[in-house]
C-alpha cells in the first residue's frame, strides 16, 4: 500500500468500523487508566498524610516538655464535654 499504510484485508465501511472500534477500546482504556492512576495518587496521598503524622505524633511522645503540654490541653478540652450544654 502507499504512505506506508498496512493493508488489513479490509476496505471502506469495514476499515471506518474497524477504526472507530480501535478508538474506542484506546478511548475506554485511557479512562480507566486515568482513573486508576487517580486512585492511587489519592492513597499515595493518604498514605504519606498518615506516616507524616505519625511521626510527628512520635516526636511529640519523646519531647517530655512538649507531651506534658498536649496532655494538659487535652484534658482543657475534655472539659468543655462537661460544660452542660446539649448536642446539636
Amino acid at each position: 500500500m502507499a504512505n506506508g499504510q498496512v493493508d488489513h484485508g479490509q476496505s471502506g465501511a469495514n476499515s471506518l468500523r474497524y477504526a472507530r472500534h480501535v478508538t474506542s477500546v484506546v478511548g475506554a482504556t485511557w479512562r480507566a487508566d486515568a482513573r486508576n492512576s487517580g486512585k492511587a495518587v489519592e492513597a499515595f496521598r493518604r498514605q504519606t498524610f498518615l506516616q507524616e503524622v505519625n511521626t510527628e505524633f512520635v516526636a511529640l511522645r519523646r519531647d517530655r516538655k512538649a507531651w506534658k503540654q498536649e496532655k494538659a490541653e487535652r484534658k482543657a478540652w475534655e472539659a468543655t464535654l462537661a460544660d452542660g450544654l446539649e448536642e446539636d
